[in-house]
């Protein structure tokens, strides 16, 4: 009996933070309209807010778990430094690395937007697509269930959900159905 995996809390970690992130993106889109009004104020940012800093928390244990991969051995400096690994890994993990680095800043940013102002956070805050395309082709670069038809599926709907929100914020306000 396998009582510890490191292999598998990689990867388990990594689709479940990636999935955390793309609700992430969705909270922090769906927030940029009116509709979610009839809401108890405040209840989508918490939930943005909530959804990037577990975001953050699993990606962070995703990374730390590679220092305990027995199949591939990675040094601190291979996990925290990007570009450095020195095998065909290189370069989607140092996408992903820096994806990190990137959430980990707009989580920060935010935390300091009373102290920076709504206006350089805000513009700070637009890296955040940034982030979550570099998890995205950290994923499907070196992912090991990138093959999987639901992991195909999951990036498909994460996408096309996120397009879908982006091209409903590029109408005119006027042609934006108002909420029920």
């Amino acid at each position: 009996m396998i009582l510890f995996n490191a292999w598998l809390l990689i990867r388990a970690s990594g689709i479940v933070a990636y999935v955390l992130l793309s609700l992430t993106v969705l909270t922090g889109l769906y927030s940029m309209f009116r509709k979610h009004r009839s809401l108890p104020p405040g209840l989508v940012p918490a939930l943005h807010n909530t959804l990037s800093n577990w975001a953050l928390y699993l990606v962070l244990f995703h990374a730390a778990m590679l220092f305990y991969d027995h199949y591939k051995s990675y040094s601190w400096q291979d996990i925290l430094i990007p570009f450095h690994a020195a095998d065909a890994a290189r370069i989607p993990m140092g996408i992903g690395i820096l994806g990190l680095y990137l959430l980990a800043f707009t989580i920060l940013t935010t935390e300091l937007r009373r102290t920076i102002g709504s206006r350089i956070w805000r513009l700070l805050h637009m890296l955040s697509p940034v982030a979550y395309l570099l998890a995205t082709v950290h994923g499907i670069w070196q992912g090991t269930d990138t093959q999987a038809a639901w992991m195909v599926g999951m990036y498909w709907v994460s996408w096309s959900l996120t397009l879908f929100m982006v091209g409903l914020r590029m109408l005119p306000k006027k042609e934006i159905p108002a909420a029920e």
